[in-house]
């Protein structure tokens, strides 16, 4: 029996050994002081990674994949490459400049390069949260060991064959600029070189009061991504590979505090610019094209009460209030309602006709327009918060007059008021 005993306590140990084994005697906390020593004393890093994220709300849910590369050279050099299928270039520091891409491939916004690249707020809406993670660490920064509720799992795990120890961090408010999120970051650290061979980040948004309905709805949005990395710390290439190219048609536009853009991306509230308008003359639509009724502007529907609807055929909420703003349309055309959707560009003009002819739509909808080389124009020229669906009221004499997130309830009630003026 006893024999028996110690062969089958072998065995035992044999199987936790080959299937990743315990973690000793690490804790979290000096697991993460490991990992960001490495990166805040390597002299170059080079990570290719696979990201898959998911978005899940009620029955509907969106998956997308991309590749990213992140390069990295002291004291300041860093390319960043994204890409579904050909990887391009989207962000480029040469160590004098910081270039992030704009609307598109040869629109570029320029600033100077940043003693800390957390102090770029272009960057860090510019790459994936595991990538702003590892480039504060690159900076000296101690974001893991200071990281709420930070566990580590009992066991090992294998990613791509590497052993890796799992930290575990939970944050309850993760302040954005449209709203919160509750995170459940998990990181799978390599045993010996501890460099980050996976995350996975599980979010939910919290707008609470400021959200009105659809911070209710939000809350029920369930979104994951998860990155499987490929890191070295070490790279052979040149400073040469970080200079930025610039081609026939390229665009680059000066990035600094006092640029109109700098002041939108800088706000915390997320209504409070677009609500600033609230009483001052609308700003006109600029728009790329009309996918859906005659073309007009807002000096146009002066004797109109218009109704703007910024929107995306893959936001669920927006998608939900489709059938509300149709009502609205044919309930109150007659008194002077005009309904105007403002489609993000994400999509094709052919794609977001099908998808109103499919619902019946018949209100004009027009997808954004590009303006100094950014999206968005007619969005940013209301202010946008960074989250949609949003509604714009304007009075018969083009004066904005209510601003809000989602299909509020006061809504309607602000309709009726200014039809009735």
């Amino acid at each position: 029996m006893k024999k028996s005993a110690l062969a089958t306590g072998l065995l035992a140990v044999s199987a936790a050994v080959m299937l990743g084994g315990g973690c000793g005697k690490q804790t979290a906390k000096e697991v993460a002081r490991k990992v960001e020593k490495v990166y805040r004393e390597t002299p170059a890093l080079q990570q290719s990674s696979t990201i898959v994220m998911t978005a899940k709300l009620l029955e509907k849910q969106d998956v997308r994949s991309q590749r990213n590369r992140l390069y990295f050279k002291r004291p300041r050099f860093l390319r960043v490459e994204t890409g579904s299928g050909t990887l391009a270039a989207k962000v480029v520091c040469d160590g004098k400049s910081l270039y992030t891409r704009a609307a598109t491939p040869q629109s570029w916004l320029r600033e100077p390069a940043p003693k800390n690249w957390k102090d770029s707020k272009l960057l860090r809406l510019s790459v994936q949260s595991s990538q702003e993670l590892v480039l504060v660490m690159l900076d000296g920064e101690t974001p893991l060991s200071k990281a709420e509720n930070l566990s580590l799992g009992k066991r090992l795990e294998q990613v791509d064959g590497t052993k890796c120890y799992v930290l575990s961090a939970r944050t309850g408010g993760s302040q954005q600029r449209s709203f919160s999120f509750k995170k459940e970051q998990r990181i799978w650290v390599g045993t010996r070189d501890f460099l980050i061979r996976k995350c996975s980040v599980k979010m939910q948004p919290k707008l609470g009061s400021a959200g009105g309905a659809l911070g209710a709805l939000l809350e029920k949005l369930q979104m994951t991504e998860v990155e499987v990395m490929k890191p070295r710390n070490r790279w052979s290439g040149g400073k040469s590979f970080f200079a930025f190219e610039s081609s026939p048609g390229t665009q680059v536009i000066a990035y600094g505090p006092d640029s109109p853009l700098s002041s939108w991306l800088g706000g915390r509230n997320p209504m409070s610019g677009a609500q600033g308008l609230t009483g001052q003359k609308a700003p006109e639509l600029s728009v790329q094209e009309w996918v859906k009724g005659p073309a007009t502007s807002v000096a146009a529907m002066k004797g109109k009460v218009v109704l703007l609807d910024f929107w995306a055929t893959w936001c669920v909420p927006c998608v939900r209030t489709v059938p509300m703003l149709q009502r609205m349309q044919s309930e109150y055309a007659e008194r002077g309602l005009v309904v105007i959707g403002i489609h993000d560009d994400s999509s094709s003009p052919e794609k977001i006709l099908r998808f109103l002819q499919q619902r019946g739509v018949t209100y004009r909808v027009a997808i954004d327009g590009d303006e100094g080389g950014m999206p968005k124009a007619t969005y940013r020229r209301y202010r946008g918060p960074g989250a949609i669906p949003m509604a714009v009221l304007i009075d018969r004499g083009g004066v904005v007059r209510w601003v809000g997130l989602g299909a509020q309830r006061e809504l309607r009630p602000q309709i009726e008021a200014l039809l009735s003026q």
